[in-house]
């Protein structure tokens, strides 16, 4: 009987600060095939600006877990072809950098009006190849300053 190990490795990608030192800006962690987003572990770090979250089989985003990390300046999640089908209110409440959220063929059916609640700085919310028939009025109008909001 022979007996195949993984080591699942995540790629920091790392920059220089202005002073030289590197400083990690981006976590990717696609094509993993990972399922509970809650037994993933994310450092936390000051510089991170993106995540990236792709081509999983994720289900569902555990209330809280982007806003229990500590991302000052993220800017970028990517949740694109997993398989959520639900989002909670306020699941990213305190991810006030957030600009720019990619939710692209999941399972998401509907929006609710708080789903993006506290995002003040979201300017992009991509929801291509989704079951979501229309996205209330009333979210948008909660957001004027998004540029995009892209649902196909």
């Amino acid at each position: 009987m022979s007996v195949t190990a993984y080591v699942l490795v995540m790629t920091l990608i790392i920059e220089l600060d202005m002073f030289g030192q590197n400083v990690a800006t981006d976590i990717v962690r696609d094509h993993e095939g990972l399922v509970n987003l809650s037994s993933v572990v994310i450092p936390s770090g000051s510089g991170i600006t993106n995540i990236y979250l792709n081509n999983n089989n994720f289900v569902q985003i555990p209330q809280g877990y982007f806003t229990n990390l500590d991302f000052p300046h993220l800017e970028t999640i990517h949740l694109g072809t997993n398989q959520i089908s639900h989002l909670d209110n306020n699941w990213l409440l305190g991810v006030t950098s957030l600009q720019k959220l990619y939710l692209v063929a999941n399972k998401l059916k509907i929006i609710r009006n708080e789903t993006f609640s506290g995002l003040i700085n979201l300017r992009i919310l991509t929801l291509n190849n989704n079951e979501v028939s229309s996205v209330n009025s009333r979210i948008r109008s909660k957001s004027p300053q998004w540029e995009s909001l892209t649902k196909h």
